[in-house]
């Protein structure tokens, strides 16, 4: 899907070719590690982790592990930060 859109016009002229540069500089992603982590979240493994932004490079094991750290100090989570 993402070598579709990186050959597509719409790329070029509403992304600015980010499909085709994140191909380029191979930041693709088999779509067995989307899969495999879909699996993993819905069975409920990472259940601690609620409302944390994850990627497919993320080590779900690690970060399960590091719960209690995560949640407390906020890490991996979307937000603004102020000084």
């Amino acid at each position: 899907m993402t070598q579709a859109a990186a050959g597509s016009p719409a790329d070029e002229q509403w992304l600015g070719g980010a499909f085709r540069r994140g191909l380029a500089a191979g930041r693709d992603v088999p779509p067995e590690l989307a899969a495999r982590l879909v699996v993993r979240l819905a069975l409920g493994r990472a259940a601690a982790l609620s409302g944390c932004y994850i990627t497919v490079r993320d080590d779900l094991e690690s970060m399960v592990h590091r719960a209690e750290e995560i949640q407390r100090d906020g890490l991996y989570t979307l937000r603004l930060r102020t000084p």
